[in-house]
Formats: C-alpha cells, sequence, structure tokens
C-alpha cells in the first residue's frame, strides 16, 4: 500500500472505480433504454445539418447569432462556421452543434415543464 508521510493512502480511485462498475452492471437496460432515443435525436439533428447546403447553414447560424446578441457576434459565427467547412471540420462541426442543439431542448423542455409543475402547484394552494 501507498504511504503518504507515513500514512497509508486511501485508494478512493478504487472505490469509484468499484462503485462505478458495480452501478453500470445492476442498471444496465436501464441506460440501454435512455441511449435509443437521445441517440436517434442526435442522428437525425446532426443529418439534417449535413444534409443542408452549408451556406445555408452558415447564413441561418449567422442570423440566429446576430438577432441573439449581435451583428459582430454574428459575422464571426459566419466566419468560424465558414472555416469549420474549409477546414474539412464540417460533418464533425455539425455534429458537434447537433448535441449542443440536443442538450439546449433538453434544458428547455426541462425548465417549461418545472415552470408548469410550480404555476399548477401555485394554483393548488390558492
Amino acid at each position: 500500500m501507498d504511504r503518504f508521510v507515513g500514512i497509508p493512502v486511501l485508494p478512493l480511485d478504487n472505490w469509484i472505480q468499484q462503485f462505478v462498475d458495480g452501478f453500470v452492471a445492476s442498471y444496465r437496460p436501464f441506460f440501454q433504454l435512455l441511449r435509443l432515443p437521445i441517440e436517434y435525436l442526435l442522428q437525425s439533428v446532426a443529418e439534417g445539418l449535413i444534409s443542408l447546403p452549408p451556406v445555408v447553414v452558415i447564413v441561418v447560424l449567422a442570423a440566429l447569432a446576430a438577432w441573439r446578441v449581435g451583428l459582430r457576434f454574428g459575422a464571426f459565427v459566419a466566419l468560424a462556421t465558414f472555416t469549420m467547412g474549409w477546414l474539412g471540420l464540417w460533418n464533425e462541426s455539425m455534429t458537434s452543434i447537433s448535441v449542443g442543439c440536443d442538450a439546449l431542448k433538453a434544458v428547455l423542455s426541462a425548465s417549461s415543464s418545472s415552470v408548469t409543475c410550480s404555476t399548477r402547484s401555485a394554483r393548488q394552494r390558492a
């Protein structure tokens, strides 16, 4: 056993690894069930972005950025997405953007459902 200043080192990394291995082994069917719809959503959004002409994606992303943040940021987004394609990273970039879009959808849907639940509970208290 390793020692630090004469004291045995806690094998925390081993404990955590054993816990994670046991947890995953116990709940594997549940995680597989969750994986299917998420994987379908990610693939469909990524394929949709990849199938569009790059100019359309660049213009739409730049317009969204300009609308939400400002013209300078919109120009930056246009330049950045053009550069991604120019460097040959278009498909990988669209996959990454689809992950971000799906995460945003999940957060927005979770927050809207929590707002709905809190609104209902406030009505019930009144």
